[in-house]
């Protein structure tokens, strides 16, 4: 199972006020600001992931966990930096002022599946209930952009999505050999819907 996670819902968002910056209806294209939270957000988002992720590798006793979650760190940490350079150079405002979670409340499902204990459970959370969520904000992001405007913003989008997708498969794969028996199922599903609950309850994984 998850474990409780306490966040300091205080500290989690910067003194600048660009929350305030104008934004877009929700399914129409994204302006400058939007695309600029997305960003940093989905930059937020993969730096963090590549810390508990990469933290999982010497921890897991299983050797194929070790390469997957290697491999799949070394992706996530590659994804950060395509972000960061993606975050534009507004007058007046620190680029890295971008970089946030989407919310407190993503910020916590994160803590919790960092916190997951077992092998299983850890595959499950990320396979089956992150990675997924992540890959579909991004498909809508991608849906959303200016073919012209956008340019280099997509094919970052198509870059990580590619990963995403191929990364997500992989840890399917290898959770499914490692369901041994109807306890393992139970383990796997129970983290699975408790990062599922934590994350409807946290809204959208990338602003």
């Amino acid at each position: 199972m998850l474990p409780k996670s306490h966040v300091n819902f205080v500290t989690w968002w910067p003194d600048a006020d660009i929350g305030s910056l104008p934004t877009v209806c929700e399914g129409g294209p994204l302006d400058l600001h939007a695309t600029a939270r997305r960003a940093g957000s989905a930059r937020w988002l993969a730096a963090r992931l590549f810390e508990v992720v990469g933290g999982w590798v010497a921890t897991v006793p299983e050797p194929e966990a070790k390469i997957a979650f290697a491999t799949q760190a070394s992706h996530l940490g590659w994804h950060a930096g395509l972000w960061g350079e993606r975050l534009p150079a507004l007058h007046g405002v620190d680029p890295a002022t971008w970089v946030r979670p989407a919310s407190p409340g993503v910020e916590e499902a994160v803590a919790a599946l960092e916190g997951a204990a077992t092998t299983i459970e850890r595959l499950a959370g990320l396979h089956r209930c992150l990675l997924p969520r992540l890959a579909a904000a991004h498909a809508d992001h991608l849906e959303r952009a200016s073919g012209v405007a956008d340019a280099p913003t997509m094919r970052t989008l198509g870059l990580v999505l590619t990963d995403l997708t191929e990364d997500q498969r992989a840890g399917e794969r290898l959770l499914q050999r490692l369901l041994a028996d109807p306890a393992d199922v139970r383990r796997a599903a129970a983290c699975q819907a408790g990062l599922e609950c934590l994350l409807v309850v946290a809204g959208p994984l990338l602003t």
